[in-house]
Formats: structure tokens, C-alpha cells, sequence
């Protein structure tokens, strides 16, 4: 049986210096549903660690509205696959939706040696065309939403919006009504994609309407020479 659940954030959250966030796993194997997360306008600051981890299978899934995470600092460490603001990584959840959220002044470093495809709201993501035990179609919705002033350096892809964008065929993403403004999205050595709104868009579909890029530095540093390009 699938549990869904709702939470109704009704204040600000400040995270104390010293205090560490654990990230939210939602599992649809081991029963969890749905779950979403009310924001009402309110923000979160100080996050060491992205609010979802994300999650697996079943009619599992996030939807998290009206929420801002701001001054916060993360460090790509312990995931080699997707790290985002909002949810590391997407992977075979049916539904996905950030309806009118933002992250502001938010600061994403991987660490040495970890290749996590970093977004500045979501990581990674990945549907399921497996027909023995599948397919699980995964939808994703990105509307309204904001990325301001944020610095995020990958050593995978890096996207203002999402870093890598369908891993696999039953992925399908729709990005609508969105601003990216004056970040700076750093791809090092190794990894060649970077963008205002996706860094890697890879199989399955990806829908962009009616978002803005703004005063964005974006670089890729490979086989030991820098590009940049101004948005």
C-alpha cells in the first residue's frame, strides 16, 4: 500500500551554524507514495545537503510548491550521480513537480574526484523502460520556478535548472516559465556540457517554454583550455 503524505511549511527555517541536514529519501518500493511539501512563500537557509535525496519506483513521487532555498553552501561529496538544490537524483518516479520555487545564493562544490551531474534544482533523472518489470514513465514539471545569484562548480554537467536530463528513454521533462540570472556554472575538466537551463539533455524528451537566461557566466574547462559564454 502507497502512503502519501503532506507537510505545510508555515515559517521560515534557519539551520544554526553546525547543524546538518539530512536528505529527504522517498522510496516507492518499501511503500512510500507521494509526497509533498507546502511551502507558502517561506524559505530555508543554511543547508549543507540537498533537501531530497530523491527516491525509486512504485507511484512514488515529490511535489513541492512555493518554496525558496537561500545562503546556503553544499558540497557534491558522497553521490557520483546527481546533486541538486531541491533533489539529488530522479530515478523511475512516476511524478515530479517544483511549482513556483527558487534557490538563491546557494553555493554547489563537488568534491575532489566526484562526477555528480549537478542542476540548480535537480541533479539527475532517469525513467524505466524495462518491459519485464516496467516501464515506469517518468514525468517532470519545473514551472515558475527561479535560480538567482548561484555558484555551482561539477565535476559532471552542470545545468541552471537540471544537470543531466533523462538517462534513460521513459524520461520526459517539462521546464516552463523559468529564470536563471546571474550565476556562474562551472563545468571542470571532464565534462564538456554546461547550460543556462540543462546541462546535459540526453534521451527521453526535454520541453523548455517561455524561460529566461540572464546575465549568466557559463565556462567548460577540457583538455586544458577554458570556453565561456555569457547568457
Amino acid at each position: 500500500m502507497q502512503a502519501d503524505n503532506t507537510i505545510n511549511i508555515e515559517d521560515d527555517i534557519i539551520l544554526a551554524d553546525g547543524e546538518n541536514w539530512e536528505s529527504i529519501t522517498v522510496q516507492g518500493y518499501t511503500g512510500a507514495g507521494k509526497i509533498t511539501i507546502n511551502g507558502n512563500g517561506h524559505y530555508i537557509s543554511g543547508l549543507n545537503a540537498s533537501l531530497f535525496e530523491g527516491g525509486f519506483a512504485g507511484s512514488s513521487g515529490i511535489i513541492i510548491n512555493k518554496l525558496t532555498i537561500k545562503d546556503s553552501e553544499m558540497i557534491a561529496s558522497d553521490n557520483n550521480q546527481g546533486f541538486g538544490t531541491f533533489i539529488k537524483s530522479i530515478d523511475s518516479m512516476p511524478y515530479i513537480e517544483l511549482n513556483g520555487c527558487k534557490a538563491e545564493n546557494v553555493t554547489i562544490t563537488a568534491a575532489n574526484g566526484n562526477s555528480a551531474r549537478i542542476g540548480g534544482l535537480i541533479g539527475w533523472s532517469a525513467g524505466y523502460n524495462n518491459e519485464n518489470d516496467g516501464p515506469v514513465d517518468t514525468y517532470i514539471y519545473v514551472k515558475n520556478c527561479e535560480v538567482f545569484d548561484c555558484k555551482i562548480t561539477a565535476n559532471g554537467s552542470v545545468g541552471g535548472i537540471i544537470g543531466h536530463a533523462g538517462n534513460n528513454p521513459a524520461t520526459y521533462h517539462f521546464i516552463e516559465n523559468c529564470v536563471v540570472e546571474n550565476c556562474t556554472l562551472t563545468a571542470n575538466d571532464g565534462s564538456w556540457r554546461a547550460g543556462a537551463i540543462v546541462g546535459t539533455a540526453n534521451v527521453g524528451e526535454v520541453t523548455i517554454t517561455n524561460c529566461t537566461d540572464r546575465n549568466n557566466t557559463i565556462s567548460m574547462t577540457w583538455n586544458g583550455s577554458t570556453l565561456n559564454a555569457s547568457g
